[in-house]
């Protein structure tokens, strides 16, 4: 995590997303998909550049 934003989204360091998804993804596609969703966020505002992360939302439990 980068910088919480609120009470309800923090930004996640890109770099370190796509280092954990390599590592524990069992799908073999997953990096277009992650591509698409990184395409879609972008589309919506929620990355930014530099450093590069994505807001992601948070949803806490009692």
């Amino acid at each position: 995590m980068l910088a919480q934003e609120g009470e309800q989204h923090v930004w996640v360091d890109e770099s370190w997303l796509r280092r954990e998804l390599a590592r524990a993804s069992p799908v073999p596609d997953w990096e277009q998909k992650y591509e698409s969703m990184l395409a879609y966020a972008r589309s919506k505002g929620w990355v930014r550049e530099r450093p590069l992360a994505i807001r992601a939302h948070i949803v806490w439990r009692d």
